[in-house]
């Protein structure tokens, strides 16, 4: 079976269905594409934006290992976590210089890991609006409501029954994704996450300086609630008790605010 052809093909058939249903995000956000992703373990995947000639293209280009790579970004997660990431800065694999080629950038998506697949949601604009990242990452919990209506109102877009399969592209190596996924929470791993914060902080704040002075665990905290999550969310995730991930975050705010001034 041609997967990718003919999931283009049914990608083109509700083309009209799928924009109705994001056209209030495209509005609030001010962007011009929201895409919803789908992976699997076996090598196949759902995918669905308002783009069809970056669909064409991502379909006539079967996915490798650029795709895995993205995957092992989110192995310092919980499994039933929502994971911010942000698109990169510049162009870094076949993937992402076609999107910037195409005037496809800036993007920011939300993804979730689950025992038998990997989800992704997300949105960008366009070369110019470099500040847009910024402005997807305060609305965070925006963008949440947004995929519980997505989900309601796409559901039958989405539904993969058993004689579904037509909906589904193919990707190389797809087995190779889900070990990586799971193995968390490893050493190696935890530095990579703790750079990605102190990254993350460093561009927010606009200079290293204020971030030096930071803790580990303040960094963590600081850049997750910057990020839109919750103190209660943070107290959760780290096992810590509400109060101290108060402390934790007013002491990390009392130091960029002192070096500041």
């Amino acid at each position: 079976m041609d997967y990718n052809y003919s999931a283009y093909k049914y990608q083109e058939s509700i083309y009209d269905a799928y924009c109705e249903i994001i056209e209030p995000l495209l509005k609030y956000f001010r962007c011009k594409i929201f895409y919803y992703m789908k992976f699997f373990p076996d090598g196949t995947y759902l995918s669905l934006s308002n783009n069809l000639s970056w669909q064409k293209f991502y379909f006539s280009n079967i996915l490798n290992n650029d795709m895995i790579q993205g995957f092992r970004a989110l192995a310092c997660y919980n499994l039933t976590d929502y994971v911010p990431v942000l698109w990169p800065k510049t162009p870094n694999s076949k993937i992402t210089q076609s999107l910037y080629d195409q005037d496809i950038w800036n993007g920011y998506k939300l993804m979730k890991v689950s025992s038998n697949c990997v989800e992704s949601w997300g949105v960008c604009t366009d070369r110019l609006s470099s500040e847009s990242q910024e402005f997807y990452i305060r609305q965070k919990e925006t963008f949440l409501s947004f995929i519980r209506h997505f989900e309601e109102k796409a559901k039958d877009l989405i539904r993969l029954g058993p004689l579904e399969d037509y909906k589904l592209g193919y990707y190389e190596n797809g087995t190779e994704t889900f070990p990586i996924v799971a193995n968390l929470y490893s050493q190696s791993l935890l530095k990579e996450e703790e750079a990605r914060m102190r990254t993350f902080l460093c561009e927010l704040y606009k200079e290293d300086r204020f971030i030096n002075v930071l803790t580990p665990l303040e960094t963590k905290c600081l850049a997750r609630y910057q990020g839109g999550e919750r103190a209660s969310d943070l107290s959760k995730k780290f096992n810590l008790p509400f109060q101290t991930v108060e402390m934790l975050l007013r002491n990390a705010g009392k130091k960029i605010r002192g070096i500041a001034t």
